[in-house]
């Protein structure tokens, strides 16, 4: 409710629903449900992300990017909402891991609403999404696994992936920022990196040299919310549209990356441009 505050214009006007989560399992799903608890129309067109992971952020902002462009006067509701209960274990010698995914992930959920050609006055663009793409990590489809069991959905998370993180990292943002007309390096733009958790955003800094200040609030959101799945980039791109902006004061606009990590291995991206209002 509160995203569908800030835009200004009536939950009527939402033309299609995009959700990402892992938990809820349940017929109808999460989409029936948001549709009736946030009033919207019962002709509003829905997608369902459904067991992605944590890079299901970026999913939707793709997801919704194309159903925009295809749709101009359409406005697209992205709910990701994440739930770490269901996970729990109790300690267990024999599972040392849990303990790791207990005190790593968290709850939260984020709405953010896309769409084309804004109304002058009415509509308030915070970024524009120029790019999105993502990419499979070579034989990595052990790395994370999520079981769900009847216990509830019981996750590994291998002790290499930082490491394949920092491999690949590099070579997919730069074709990211290729599709700028500038080309600017790493150092040049905005960064919201998935918070996975502590060695992930050490393996992103070191492998694309970035300046400490960059992981920020990348950094800010694993402190205070943890790892959320599909919701943290967003809450991490919340994060830095607090902060002054853009850092170019030519053009009075600046890039930026939004990348997150998820099973497969999967990395994808988004490339951003925010401009001054």
């Amino acid at each position: 409710m509160q995203a569908i505050a800030e835009w200004g214009r009536p939950a009527s006007e939402i033309t299609h629903l995009v959700v990402a989560t892992l938990t809820g399992v349940a017929i109808p799903g999460a989409d029936v449900m948001l549709t009736k608890s946030l009033g919207l129309r019962p002709d509003v067109n829905r997608v369902m992300l459904y067991m992605l992971g944590c890079y299901a952020g970026v999913t939707a902002l793709r997801v919704a990017k194309d159903l925009a462009e295809n749709n101009p006067s359409s406005r697209i509701l992205i709910c990701c909402s994440e739930l770490a209960a269901p996970t729990f274990r109790a300690p267990n010698e024999k599972f040392p891991y849990d303990l790791v995914g207990t005190a790593l992930f968290g709850d939260g959920a984020s709405g953010v609403i896309v769409g084309a050609q804004p109304q002058p006055r009415v509509e308030r663009p915070l970024y524009e999404i120029e790019w999105v793409g993502e990419v499979l990590a070579p034989d990595s489809e052990k790395i994370i696994e999520g079981t769900l069991k009847l216990e509830g959905l019981q996750f590994y998370l291998d002790r290499t992936l930082p490491g394949l993180v920092s491999k690949h990292v590099g070579g997919f943002c730069r074709t990211a920022l290729d599709n700028a007309p500038e080309k600017p390096n790493f150092n040049d733009v905005f960064w919201a990196v998935h918070s996975g958790g502590p060695a992930i955003l050490n393996a992103v800094e070191e492998a694309l040299q970035l300046h400490p200040e960059k992981l920020a609030a990348s950094r800010h959101i694993l402190k205070h919310y943890g790892n959320i799945s599909a919701s943290t980039v967003l809450f991490v791109l919340d994060e830095l549209r607090k902060a002054d902006s853009p850092a170019d004061n030519q053009s009075n606009c600046e890039w930026g990356i939004a990348v997150a990590f998820g099973p497969g291995v999967t990395i994808e991206g988004a490339l951003l441009k925010r401009c001054k209002q």
